[in-house]
């Protein structure tokens, strides 16, 4: 009999050696967590107090960027007009017809570009 009691008691003793490891891992676990909330609060009043003036700042400083590059976009589209005018005007009749009569007469010149209006 005092075996088996013997024996109780040691199985409380582990048991509760496993209750106060349990609860140390429980105690731990809810310190981190405090400790997580406390970082996420401090990063939510960081990200939210930052002052207006410098919001100010960045919005007038992608708002000159974005003008900027507008300006930008625009010269360069004005350019690719230009050069699209004056590639039409290399090679128009016309001055493909000034450009070939150093070689050809101005009637055969006339029937080829006849003949390739009609074939092609």
């Amino acid at each position: 009999m005092q075996e088996i009691i013997a024996l109780r008691e040691s199985k409380r003793g582990s048991s509760s050696n496993l209750e106060s490891l349990n609860d140390k891992k429980v105690l731990e676990a809810f310190q981190e967590e405090k400790n997580i909330q406390t970082l996420y609060t401090q990063l939510q009043q960081t990200l939210t107090s930052e002052p207006q003036d410098r919001q100010d700042s960045k919005y007038a400083l992608l708002k000159d960027q974005y003008q900027k590059q507008s300006t930008l976009l625009l010269n360069v589209m004005a350019q690719n007009r230009n050069l699209q005018e004056q590639l039409k005007e290399s090679i128009s009749i016309d001055s493909t017809k000034k450009a070939l009569s150093k070689y050809f007469s101005s009637a055969s010149l006339d029937r080829l570009i006849e003949y390739l209006k009609k074939n092609g």
